[in-house]
């Protein structure tokens, strides 16, 4: 998983596609309580995620954002291009 709380106090999201983490710490006033704040927080400067159907929620910096946004929109064209073949095929 790419969202972990390694000791109390600290939230840690890590890139899936680099070595790249972005922190939030309590002491700062940070909501390490809160995923999904941190999260929110994490988008503001250029992170985004992503849910591939079947699989567990991706987080990516902003340096790997483009590259698996580009990525997700090519699987989903070659998918719905299979869907297509199957039901023209299955017409005959």
């Amino acid at each position: 998983m790419s969202i972990e709380k390694p000791e109390p106090g600290r939230l840690v999201i890590q890139c899936d596609a680099c070595d790249e983490f972005i922190e939030f710490f309590s002491d700062e006033g940070e909501p390490t309580g809160d995923p999904a704040e941190c999260l929110r927080r994490a988008k503001k400067v250029g992170w985004i995620s992503q849910k591939p159907v079947g699989s567990d929620w991706l987080q990516f910096c902003e340096a790997c954002a483009m590259v698996a946004a580009t990525e997700a929109r090519r699987k989903h064209e070659l998918d719905e291009e299979r869907e297509r073949i199957k039901q023209r095929n299955a017409g005959r």
